[in-house]
């Protein structure tokens, strides 16, 4: 399990949101960061 967090623009206010991920979506959420944050994997 992942759980991520974010601040999305809606409506010209921040809103906050919170999802959590499990199984396959959690492994593909974990690999997405990783490449953002310079990891290849």
């Amino acid at each position: 399990r992942i759980r991520v967090s974010y601040d999305a623009l809606e409506a010209g206010k921040l809103v906050h949101h919170e999802k959590a991920f499990g199984d396959w979506y959690a492994e593909m959420v974990q690999h997405i960061v990783d490449h953002i944050a310079g990891a290849y994997v």
